[in-house]
């Protein structure tokens, strides 16, 4: 095994990516991983912590932004931070793989949704929305591969900026989107912005 790229030299950020490099070693379950994932991210990352300057750069033109923090080399994990403008959201998605999610600064909005029937076909689904909660600055939350608790949609729903941390276990460039209007399934590539040239 090689190790992956860190794209900072912040000693938090590393301190938590070796962590997480340790318990991706361990080879647990999905559901396992992202609960572990989740406390390694409060008792590794301070309340109090402020991302650094490089990371915290947003992309123009951009709902939100992606800096990538870490991938690692054999693809089975990447860490990110999001930037978020106010009133920035992404589209109704879910994860391939586990996700843990960690609001940084500000807050975000979370509301999740559910397929309709729990099925899709030929790319067409149709969702529902079956709640939400606000994740404050230090919340945390886990989600783990469908069809368990997977499906949603984040936003900051205020004015300050947002800033959240998302430990995915995957390489963290595709998502699967859900348009509530058309019905339509996709499979998107997400760009890192701090990547771009």
């Amino acid at each position: 095994m090689s190790l992956g790229t860190m794209h900072t030299t912040d000693a938090t950020l590393s301190t938590y990516v070796a962590a997480v490099r340790d318990l991706i070693d361990a080879d647990l379950d999905a559901v396992a991983t992202a609960r572990r994932v989740e406390q390694l991210n409060t008792e590794l990352i301070p309340l109090d912590y402020c991302v650094p300057a490089e990371l915290r750069t947003e992309h123009p033109g951009v709902p939100y932004t992606r800096n990538l923090v870490y991938a690692d080399a054999d693809h089975r994990f990447a860490v990110v931070v999001l930037v978020w403008g106010a009133f920035r959201e992404t589209r109704i998605h879910d994860h391939l793989n586990w996700c843990v999610v960690r609001c940084l600064q500000g807050s975000c909005f979370e509301t999740s949704f559910a397929l309709v029937e729990e099925r899709m076909s030929e790319g067409h689904a149709e969702v529902c929305a079956t709640g939400g909660r606000t994740l404050a600055r230090g919340g945390v939350m886990g989600l783990v591969p469908p069809p368990r608790e997977n499906m949603h949609q984040l936003a900051n729903a205020g004015w300050p900026t947002a800033i959240t941390l998302h430990t995915y276990g995957d390489p963290g460039t595709r998502a699967r989107v859900f348009d509530p209007v058309t019905r339509k399934v996709d499979i998107v590539a997400l760009q890192f912005h701090n990547l771009l040239p």
